[in-house]
């Protein structure tokens, strides 16, 4: 359990991550069956606001001693991947989300939730259109050296990680965008109030120093 946010994680010592030597055959829909139950049994999460969103698979493989070609890739569980919404909007960032890792046969072996407790409104706010957000992400980005490639924009409410306290969840715009400038791709997140009203911070604890980003005035 982490103190600052409320997540959980939590694994069997035993089975987690580890190769059981048993062929993978469960399929999706017994994995999602599985998790559901668990999720049940144990009332990890609100039921009107989750939704299993993917199913992905934890896999495990070496590669060959001459040639580094990958050998032998096992299967070792099935992630069974939950996403939330708030008020019928998805809920983004690295948080609003829950996974149940499901074994070979069919045990759940882990499990992680980044998922805070909702309490009382704090406002109404107006959304703030589309247009006026592409507008304010174009300028954002005006002055990064290289080309923009947005790879993926959304209206969201956002939900910081598993280390980061927050007190209040409130609508984003977010784009997640690539710079390239000659051989070199970069990966960036700009995240803007979607509301007329701000109530909280947009970004979590900054824990790793970042070099400052090279603008198009800039030699590198």
């Amino acid at each position: 359990m982490y103190k600052a946010s409320g997540a959980l994680r939590a694994m069997h010592m035993d089975r987690y991550g580890l190769d059981d030597a048993r062929p993978f055959d469960l399929s999706d829909r017994q994995a999602q069956r599985a998790a559901n139950k668990c999720v049940a049994a144990l009332d990890l999460l609100p039921k009107a606001q989750a939704k299993i969103v993917a199913v992905t698979h934890l896999r495990q493989g070496g590669g060959g001693p001459k040639d580094g070609a990958r050998a032998d890739v096992r299967v070792l569980d099935a992630g069974v991947v939950y996403g939330r919404t708030i008020d019928e909007l998805p809920v983004i960032g690295p948080g609003g989300m829950a996974m149940v890792n499901v074994a070979s046969d069919g045990q759940v072996v882990g499990a992680n939730r980044i998922w805070r407790g909702l309490g009382r409104s704090v406002a109404n706010v107006k959304l703030r259109p589309a247009d006026w957000a592409i507008e304010n992400f174009e300028v954002a980005v005006a002055k990064v050296r290289g080309d923009i490639k947005v790879l993926k924009s959304q209206l969201g409410y956002l939900e910081f990680g598993e280390l980061d306290r927050q007190t209040v969840i409130e609508p984003v715009y977010a784009f997640i965008y690539v710079a390239l400038h000659g051989e070199v791709a970069s990966k960036h997140v700009h995240v803007m109030h979607a509301g007329d009203k701000a109530h909280g911070r947009l970004l979590g604890a900054r824990r790793f120093v970042a070099a400052k980003q090279p603008t198009r005035n800039q030699p590198r």
